[in-house]
């Protein structure tokens, strides 16, 4: 055996080396995997109480940290014509009341991490987007709607740097009843320098397009 061990020694080496190679790329891994998770932001988007345009617009926060959200964007597609606003900041605090429920009436201000929001019905948010539109002579309603566009803007506190998500639901008709399919699994995750650096140049965001 022993003799086995001196003899091959120089193999044995390049085996075991290759091994603790093997183990150390697996631990680093392990530790770069922990570690984007913990800075990425992770942003859902989804329909509640409901599957039709009146069912509620929900944004939850499954990040590792706390978002500050800045502004949510609805979008219609109509044809082929986009009619877009943000919904956020619709509302003003009634006389009195503390900006810490700011959250609640304007859907701009911190979410806890695993914390959810509530924004409203999606005919509502659609409403307050064509009330705002310029219709160039075309008479739009809620019912003409084909797709709607839900966007968040947020900043990360993990990294205090700008973040978003995004998900397109589709608006099905059959027999009479309008459904919203959502047109992905998950919303996009929207981050990285590129995306900043467009929202930075398009920021204050338009209310309407």
């Amino acid at each position: 055996m022993w003799s086995w061990l001196s003899s091959n020694s120089e193999a044995m080496n390049v085996i075991l080396n290759g091994a603790m190679l093997f183990v150390w790329i697996a631990y680093f891994q392990l530790l770069y995997v922990t570690f984007r998770k913990q800075n990425q932001s992770n942003i859902l988007i989804n329909r509640g109480a409901g599957e039709d345009l009146d069912s509620r617009c929900i944004v939850a926060n499954m990040s590792a940290g706390p978002i500050y959200i800045q502004a949510v964007k609805m979008e219609l597609i109509v044809g082929d014509r986009s009619l877009s606003r943000v919904v956020s900041d619709t509302q003003k605090l009634q006389e009195g009341q503390s900006a810490r429920a700011s959250v609640e009436t304007t859907a701009q201000g911190p979410v806890a991490q695993g914390d959810l929001l509530d924004i409203g019905t999606f005919a509502r948010l659609a409403e307050m987007v064509l009330e705002a539109a310029d219709h160039d002579g075309h008479a739009t309603a809620v019912e003409d709607v084909e797709q709607l566009v839900v966007t968040v803007f947020a900043v990360y506190a993990v990294h205090n740097d700008i973040v978003g998500a995004t998900r397109r639901f589709r608006v099905e008709r059959r027999g009479g009843v309008a459904s919203l399919v959502p047109a992905t699994v998950m919303a996009q995750q929207l981050s990285g320098w590129l995306y900043r650096r467009r929202v930075r140049a398009e920021y204050p965001l338009g209310r309407s397009a």
